[in-house]
């Protein structure tokens, strides 16, 4: 046997078996582009926000009272909502429902109001969805919480469908 054919044998294997593991390390890099793509566009999906104000995303590091939270330890007010004061009636248990909803750690949207973005006692004024739950809207729709009518006017959101019904 030719001692070249001896050699190009093996030379031939490595180099189909190299065509093949390069042809995999370029099929998973472009797999590894598609899924970072898909999560980048589906991250973005998720955390879209109306308005041109500060769109957030964070954890829940505190439930203040029934209608601010903190997420990323920065105060949050909810925009139309309001509550009991924790030391009035209903106000424990207003803190208590938005718990349930949302317990620390759990994580959050914040779409700011565009119409009140100097915030309120250094608050950010704004929409907080968690677990998928609008927690404006489920507030005032349980017994805990109302409309803050007085803000009608000046809020982005009084259009929406959870607001509409309180502030036409």
């Amino acid at each position: 046997m030719n001692s070249s054919l001896i050699i190009g044998i093996p030379v031939s294997i490595l180099a189909v078996f190299g065509a093949i593991y390069l042809a995999q390390e370029v099929t998973l890099i472009q797999a590894n582009d598609i899924f970072e793509q898909y999560q980048s566009d589906s991250l973005e999906k998720k955390i879209q926000c109306s308005g041109t104000a500060r769109c957030l995303q964070g954890t829940i590091t505190d439930i203040v009272d029934g209608d601010t939270v903190k997420v990323n330890n920065q105060s949050i007010r909810f925009a139309l909502s309001s509550a009991p004061e924790l030391n009035e009636d209903g106000g424990i248990e207003a803190k208590e429902f938005i718990e349930k909803l949302c317990p620390l750690g759990s994580t959050a949207i914040v779409d700011e109001d565009d119409f009140q973005t100097d915030g309120s006692y250094g608050r950010i004024v704004g929409v907080v969805t968690c677990n998928q739950i609008n927690l404006n809207s489920a507030l005032v729709n349980s017994e805990y919480g109302e409309i803050s009518k007085s803000f009608c006017l000046t809020s982005e959101f009084s259009n929406s469908s959870w607001a509409n019904f309180a502030c036409k």
